[in-house]
């Protein structure tokens, strides 16, 4: 004999084993039968042609027509609120069909839109980008300028002061 373990919450494991299997086959079972069921399709059988007979009852002009004919119109006179309630739900689906394809519409219009956007803010950045690197070569920045220009003005200072020292010695 086989003892089953003993969970804290007092359930064995065999206890939950078989609840698990019976949830599974619940829901197998549900699948199958939902996958079975499927929306009816109004088909009617043909009626037979009717075949009215011209009478007068009562000094009435009238027609008669055979009871199955009557039948199978009768049939198809209770469907027609069916077919009604159909065709306006097909057209509600056809609205909304219509709603969701104009808003897909906008969407791809609002991404083409930020595309374009994104892709102009793309080619600023690089422009702005190769304008630095532009400013940052250009011929003012070299340092080797601004020495040559600091050792000349030095120069020229050390000739100017020297000239003027010259001229004010006696």
């Amino acid at each position: 004999m086989r003892r089953s373990k003993r969970r804290s919450s007092g359930y064995s494991v065999d206890d939950w084993g078989m609840a698990i299997a019976l949830v599974l086959v619940v829901m197998a079972t549900l699948t199958l039968i939902s996958s079975a069921c499927r929306a009816q399709d109004l088909e009617l059988e043909p009626c037979p042609s009717p075949r009215p007979v011209a009478l007068e009852h009562e000094g009435s002009p009238g027609f008669w027509f055979e009871r199955s004919s009557t039948r199978c119109l009768l049939s198809r006179m209770a469907a027609l609120p069916l077919y009604v309630e159909r065709v306006r739900l097909l057209d509600q689906r056809l609205t909304l069909a219509e709603a969701r394809d104009g808003l897909q519409e906008r969407r791809y219009a609002a991404a083409a839109e930020g595309e374009q956007r994104a892709v102009q803010a793309l080619e600023a950045a690089e422009r702005g980008r190769r304008e630095a690197e532009e400013a940052l070569n250009a011929w003012y920045r070299s340092p080797v300028l601004w020495v040559v220009v600091g050792a000349a003005s030095t120069f020229a200072i050390i000739v100017a002061s020297a000239v003027a020292l010259d001229r004010l010695a006696p």
